[in-house]
């Protein structure tokens, strides 16, 4: 198939690997099919397709445009191409929600490959919700798309500022600390909201929370977020399994 993208409109999707285009233009990207297409099936706001074959499961209205490989390699951010990118609309930003569930909150998480895994462990366990810091790296980072693997179109995620909203969030609040109680034997309460912060700073939050930690024997200082996420959140579920419907 013949490429019809342009020069001018290669380079502007190339851009958008940078947050401050991606800010400008409220646009970001998405590549391979299984994420374009769990975007798709999300309900997120479409605004181009590229890829070198029309997908059979894209729906009609959505504009497609054909670019052959070339093409794909000069706009990707990836290695490799995998075929199929989308330019995406960046939700607008709203207030975390008051309604009963699990919460899982983000204190300063720089990296964006963590960050992809966090908004992956929190559907996985079923949180209602992801609060995060202004400080946490942006979902619409490419590589936070990347790893969440459709998991940040379907998550519902809110940036605050963390600490005054967890004063008043009227939740149970656990900090994972590595100063905190053990959390394998701790009663954890339901409805509540679980705080992981980055690897290099930990959790900031000063006010007066329960901390809670994972014990370990190795001479290792940290575990990785997601990985400390997990096994919070595996925790949690152990106490308070999800009912599923019938």
């Amino acid at each position: 198939m013949e490429s019809k993208v342009s020069a001018a409109r290669i380079k502007q999707i190339k851009a958008l690997q940078q947050k401050k285009f991606r800010v400008e233009s409220g646009t970001f990207v998405a590549e391979g099919h299984k994420v374009v297409r769990e975007a798709v099936e999300a309900g997120m706001e479409v605004h181009e397709v590229f890829g070198t074959e029309r997908p059979a499961w894209l729906p009609a209205p959505v504009r497609f445009t054909p670019a052959n490989a070339k093409d794909l390699d000069r706009m990707t951010g990836l290695r490799s191409a995998p075929g199929l990118l989308a330019v995406l609309g960046i939700p607008q930003a709203t207030t975390p929600p008051s309604e009963t569930g699990l919460v899982l909150a983000l204190d300063g998480i720089r990296d964006p490959g963590n960050l992809g895994t966090l908004l992956r462990t929190a559907e996985w366990f079923g949180a209602s919700c992801v609060v995060a810091s202004p400080d946490t790296v942006e979902l619409t980072n490419p590589k936070v798309v990347q790893a969440a693997m459709g998991s940040a179109f379907r998550v519902p995620t809110y940036r605050t500022d963390l600490e005054p909203w967890l004063n008043a969030c009227n939740r149970p609040v656990y900090l994972a600390d590595m100063g905190g109680e053990d959390a394998l034997s701790a009663p954890l309460e339901a409805n509540a909201v679980l705080v992981i912060g980055s690897e290099s700073h930990g959790i900031r939050i000063q006010s007066d929370h329960t901390r809670i930690t994972i014990p370990g024997s190795g001479p290792t200082e940290s575990l990785n977020a997601g990985i400390a996420a997990g096994v919070l959140l595996a925790r949690y579920r152990q106490l308070h399994p999800v009912t599923k419907p019938a």
